[in-house]
């Protein structure tokens, strides 16, 4: 059913690349600095106009600013994850193929 394609599909994109940690890393590391640009500008307008931020900023903030330093934390842990699972496939360092009657190994081309 459709279902399980989608399954089989998400499997098959997550399963063997580390592109998709990579991609939610880089888009936790943006959010987490927009949010520490919105940090500086409620500070900025605390400071030189002298009005308090409301209440539902800072709790909004605090709260995002949360998610986005967990969201790093977890991509990184995801990341250490993967590097072990890639260690543990055993695949040959080298990939060596025949090039015009020569054997050159992947690093050498």
């Amino acid at each position: 059913n459709f279902a399980k394609k989608i399954g089989i599909m998400l499997d098959a994109v997550t399963g063997y690349s580390s592109r998709p940690l990579r991609l939610i890393t880089r888009l936790s590391l943006f959010i987490f600095f927009l949010l520490i640009i919105r940090w500086g500008s409620v500070i900025f307008f605390l400071v030189y106009s002298g009005e308090a931020p409301t209440d539902r900023t800072v709790i909004l903030n605090s709260i995002f600013t949360s998610l986005a330093v967990i969201t790093l934390i977890l991509s990184a842990l995801g990341d250490y994850i993967w590097r072990i699972l890639d260690e543990t496939r055993k695949r040959p360092i080298y990939d060596f193929s025949e090039v015009g009657g020569e054997i050159l190994s992947r690093k050498e081309k």
